[in-house]
């Protein structure tokens, strides 16, 4: 019976280590769980955090694209602006060019008006009364040769 004593003895102490032992396996067991749980809420934040910068980056893709056909928009008005200024200055020219052919016509005209004043100043008109008078712009010496054409002594 001693025997029996013995062998139950070192069974019930077997079994307390036992139970022991299943106690902290289950605590170990509770904290893992508690670390997977953990682990999935830091897996779910990240995915979602992820998600938010991919929908950031598609934004971004979009507010680039549309700066870039802004930019060549702009672009094309800035060579329409180029060629358009380019036809500007050569009108520009162009038009210089005329007006300095004019203001030489112009002075050639008033030259030889002048000249035309002075040649019919030559010449004499009889008045009424039988008086001679110079055309306008005629000098005395064209005035003398103008009464000696008349009088018939040229």
């Amino acid at each position: 019976m001693q025997s029996v004593l013995k062998e139950t003895d070192e069974t019930s102490t077997t079994i307390k280590t036992m139970a022991g032992n299943v106690e902290t396996g289950r605590r170990s067991i509770e904290q893992t769980s508690k670390a997977f749980g953990d682990i999935n809420r830091s897996i779910e934040i990240t995915s979602q955090t992820a998600k938010g910068i991919s929908v950031a980056a598609a934004d971004q893709k979009k507010s680039i694209d549309s700066i870039s056909i802004s930019l060549d928009k702009i672009s094309g008005i800035a060579v329409d602006t180029s060629n358009s200024s380019t036809q500007s200055a050569e009108s520009g020219k162009r038009l210089l060019a005329k007006t300095q052919e004019l203001s030489t016509t112009a002075t050639t005209l008033a030259a030889m008006s002048e000249k035309l004043q002075q040649t019919v100043g030559r010449f004499t008109i009889e008045g009424s009364g039988g008086t001679t008078k110079p055309m306008t712009g005629g000098t005395r010496r064209t005035q003398r040769l103008g009464e000696r054409q008349m009088s018939g002594r040229a």
